[in-house]
């Protein structure tokens, strides 16, 4: 068994008795090779246990007995093997920032890699600036982030230009920056038409000009006039112009709709990087973009606790 340095790590352990006798567990350290290492309970079946800071590769020496009620005792050797981590995490890369109201912005990330600590190890600081160039430090710090590659930054200035950096940071606390991206918060306030009725659909076809879909519960056919949106695929905007409802399948006929249509006001900031990606991260990565709604292209690309500087 291998664990990264600074980690917490459970290891079960099974045994059996032929005459089903109740056993007892103890675990001992034979040999901690200068970790330090301590059990946190050496009469459980479960040995739980956290390594330390250690300066390279070693090997924890362990030994398991199991005994049952007439005093019969069996041994085992258990090796835990220590792996001492000197590498920043690799990956972190800013793929869409876009403005989410006059006083937010939203981000999206690649997800990082590392060569000890696993996915759930390792935590993401979002550094913000009003300074292009800026350099990341406790002071442009304004969330820690673990197991999620987006966030929403809000309490901003409105019409103003940010500069942003992820910094990536493993469980030995190397750590990795992104480069610096800017976005812009927006200049005004997002109005809509009230005056026209708009409609989210799910369209289970969509060709040319005609839009089919299904009502669900106490869902109302959109009428002529109306306008319908789409997430789906490529998206879509589209004015009503003939409505049919057979059952709960509706069959719409559609013309194209103007954005203007819909808002009174409308501002629309966004920031998407195309950019190298690994293999390492790239199904991750393309997993999370085609969540967020962003498209992804492949190209080709080209000593202790280490810190890499932000290009």
């Amino acid at each position: 068994m291998s664990v990264g340095e600074l980690s917490a790590f459970t290891l079960a352990s099974v045994a059996t008795d032929a005459d089903d006798d109740e056993l007892t567990f103890l675990w001992e350290v034979t040999n901690d090779n200068g970790t330090g290492f301590v059990i946190n309970d050496p009469s459980s079946s479960v040995l739980n246990g956290t390594i330390g800071d250690v300066a390279g590769n070693v090997a924890i020496e362990l030994a398991l007995s199991v005994t049952d009620d007439d005093g019969a005792t069996t041994t085992k050797a258990v090796s835990i093997n220590v792996l001492n981590d000197a590498d920043a995490p690799t990956g972190i890369q800013i793929v869409s920032a876009s403005a989410e109201s006059i006083t937010a912005i939203t981000l999206d990330w690649l997800e990082a890699v590392d060569n000890v600590s696993n996915a759930s190890q390792l935590s993401y600081n979002v550094h913000l600036s009003d300074q292009n160039g800026f350099v990341p430090s406790a002071t442009t710090l304004h969330s820690s982030i673990a197991e999620q590659f987006t966030t929403t930054v809000d309490d901003l200035v409105s019409d103003t230009q940010y500069y942003v950096i992820i910094e990536v940071v493993d469980n030995s606390g190397n750590s990795a920056f992104s480069k610096q991206v800017a976005v812009s918060t927006l200049a005004k306030q997002t109005v809509v038409n009230t005056a026209q009725k708009v409609s989210n659909v799910a369209p289970a076809g969509f060709s040319s000009s005609e839009v089919s879909y299904q009502l669900t519960n106490e869902e109302v056919a959109p009428a002529t006039g109306d306008i319908v949106v789409s997430t789906d695929n490529d998206g879509m905007l589209r004015k009503v112009t003939e409505v049919v409802v057979d059952g709960d399948t509706v069959t719409l006929q559609t013309e194209a709709a103007a954005v203007n249509e819909v808002y009174e006001q409308l501002d629309i900031s966004t920031n998407i990087k195309l950019i190298d990606v690994s293999n390492d991260n790239l199904v991750a990565g393309q997993n999370r973009l085609a969540q967020r709604g962003v498209r992804s292209k492949q190209v080709t690309s080209g000593g202790k606790k280490s810190r890499q500087r932000p290009e």
